[in-house]
């Protein structure tokens, strides 16, 4: 689907909604902008944006959610790095698309 955008003076665009809630994309998400072939390319950038998920999440557990020491703790001994694995995994998701 294609849609018509409309840049303001200051040279902002409005990402419809469709596609920011296709994209999970929300306020103050950082994405990468490349020139192709003529053509603007804009790719999210899920380890920029992380800190705002992890908000999310513990905003949405609550008290349920783990403590910061727990999953510190958890995410050591497994030798996690968070970062990457937010990456992957809306990266898979965004390629399933």
């Amino acid at each position: 689907m294609e849609y018509e955008i409309k840049m303001t003076s200051k040279g902002q665009l409005t990402i419809p909604k469709e596609i920011r809630d296709k994209l999970g994309l929300k306020a103050g998400d950082f994405l990468r902008a490349q020139v192709e072939k003529g053509h603007i390319l804009l790719k999210p950038l899920p380890y920029k944006n992380a800190d705002r998920i992890f908000r999310e999440y513990v905003a949405r557990e609550g008290k349920n959610a783990p403590g910061l020491a727990e999953v510190r703790e958890k995410t050591e001994k497994l030798k996690i790095d968070t970062v990457s694995l937010v990456r992957r995994v809306r990266d898979e998701e965004s390629a399933g698309d």
